[in-house]
């Protein structure tokens, strides 16, 4: 994957410029029970305790983003999650020479969470993440949500649970993998392949 062509689609098709973000600011404690409220309608977090939300929050920090930033870029480590809290973000793929959307988030109420599914291990990003608008976004570093496990290996058992519930959840959705073969099939090995391949493609 040639990262500068990655970057010269980005650029030339929306205007987007790269500028660094900083770590950002410690959250404040009159913004932590904004980012609990934010973390409980997350895939990872949402079945996670009042005591552990609290928690990651306390060790998020808060950036402001303008429109046309690019936050991260397809193929990069995901060293971090990114919590909208206001503001949009369009996910968009580079592949066959051509940029696809994948998702817009933060749309309707203002809120998503794109990161999550690689930033355990700073896996390469599944897609270049640039701001549509002004916004706030929250951020947790890899290596603080690693040390967060390590020391409490509930949360990680938490988290686990949270995950488990999304696959239940996405096996009652038909995705274009439960399509693809007219034969009988395991259903719960489908429903679990499915869950992946969408919650892979938000990750």
């Amino acid at each position: 994957m040639d990262q500068a062509e990655i970057d010269k689609h980005i650029a030339s098709h929306h205007f987007a410029k790269r500028i660094p973000f900083g770590i950002g600011e410690p959250v404040e404690a009159k913004d932590i029970s904004e980012v609990i409220e934010n973390l409980r309608q997350s895939s990872i977090f949402k079945y996670c305790s009042e005591n552990y939300l609290t928690e990651v929050a306390k060790n998020m920090r808060k950036v402001e983003f303008k429109a046309n930033q690019i936050l991260i870029t397809q193929g990069e480590p995901q060293t971090k999650v990114y919590l909208l809290s206001s503001g949009t973000v369009v996910r968009l793929r580079f592949e066959g020479r051509q940029l696809h959307h994948i998702e817009t988030v933060g749309s309707g109420q203002g809120r998503g969470m794109f990161g999550a599914l690689h930033v355990l291990r700073a896996e390469p990003t599944y897609a270049t993440a640039l701001t549509e608008t002004d916004g706030i976004a929250y951020t947790l570093e890899s290596k603080v949500l690693n040390e967060m496990i390590d020391k409490n290996p509930e949360l990680g058992k938490q988290i686990v649970y949270s995950l488990s519930k999304e696959v239940f959840h996405m096996s009652k959705l038909r995705t274009p993998l439960l399509e693809q073969d007219p034969h009988p099939a395991n259903v719960f090995s489908t429903s679990l392949g499915a869950c992946i391949e969408s919650y892979y493609r938000s990750g």
